[in-house]
């Protein structure tokens, strides 16, 4: 877990890095006048704790209320004064001097410290007070345009997927499914039995290399195809059986499929909003995902 958290972290700090070298770098190429810093996310912790805010994470207000927090440290002189406070039920309590103040009161000389910590606690928890950014583009990715073929086998579909460079890093991979005694979903040990245990041979002849078929390369050339007279076409890519079919677009009809035993689909299909129902039966909750695709206007039917 030490470990994780670490890992965690050290990618956060990459990442709020490069994000402010960037804001940095176009600010300064376009001659605009603005300053980036960042702040350790630990602020916005302490400063809460100091005045009494409660991270509240429903409808991710906390977002926008810690963005105010980070602002208002700009202003060191008003926002060091959060240091010396505590809260009480009856209003602000001024350490130094164990004076109490309602939150409508100044106990300042200046007076911007106190109405800033009293709009934090009036937003706070109140979802209305913030507007929320709506989407209204319609030209959104369906889902990712990799297209992909299935195969059924005893009423199950399953995804194929393929090496693309069986010499290259793919080639290690291929690999690692021998390691695995899984080479049995190579759609090769299905449909051509003599191309598959040529690969196997490969393997038990070359396992101790990191790619063994880069290596047969090397001192033969490239793995031909199975033929009687040795000059089948040269191998680049294999398939091979991937996981059961789940979420998919089926695209067949654009193909001409005509193999009911295949399909021609796309996969990762985006959500378009989940739908919450509760049975008047049960009084369970449905939840019912509704993808970009279902969503179409009259005329698209046409």
């Amino acid at each position: 877990m030490k470990a994780f958290v670490a890992r965690n972290l050290s990618d956060t700090s990459y990442g709020v890095r490069t994000v402010m070298n960037t804001m940095q770098q176009y600010f300064n190429d376009n001659n605009i006048n603005t300053k980036v810093f960042t702040v350790k996310g630990r602020l916005t912790n302490i400063f809460r704790s100091r005045v009494g805010l409660k991270k509240d994470r429903d409808y991710f207000i906390h977002h926008a209320v810690d963005a105010l927090i980070i602002a208002g440290s700009k202003n060191q002189s008003v926002f060091n004064n959060a240091y010396l406070l505590s809260t009480t039920k009856d209003g602000i309590l001024i350490k130094k001097t164990g004076e109490v103040f309602d939150y409508s009161q100044d106990p300042f000389d200046d007076p911007r410290f106190l109405n800033y910590i009293s709009s934090l606690k009036k937003i706070e928890g109140k979802p209305e007070d913030f507007s929320y950014k709506v989407d209204k583009k319609t030209n959104r990715q369906f889902a990712n345009q990799t297209i992909y073929s299935t195969r059924n086998y005893d009423g199950v579909d399953y995804v194929v997927k393929k090496y693309k460079d069986i010499y290259g890093k793919d080639g290690e991979s291929l690999k690692k499914l021998f390691d695995d005694k899984k080479e049995q979903t190579l759609l090769m040990a299905r449909n051509d039995i003599q191309t598959f245990e040529l690969f196997k041979k490969i393997y038990e002849n070359y396992k101790n290399e990191k790619n063994p078929f880069a290596k047969y390369k090397d001192e033969f050339g490239p793995i031909k195809k199975y033929s009687k007279d040795g000059k089948g076409p040269e191998i680049y890519q294999v398939k091979y059986i991937s996981d059961k079919l789940g979420n998919h677009l089926d695209i067949s009809d654009k193909y001409n499929v005509e193999n009911g035993n295949k399909k021609v689909v796309l996969l990762q299909i985006s959500p378009y909003r989940t739908d919450v129902y509760q049975s008047k039966e049960t009084g369970l909750y449905n939840f019912i995902t509704i993808r970009r695709y279902h969503i179409y206007q009259e005329n698209d039917m046409n």
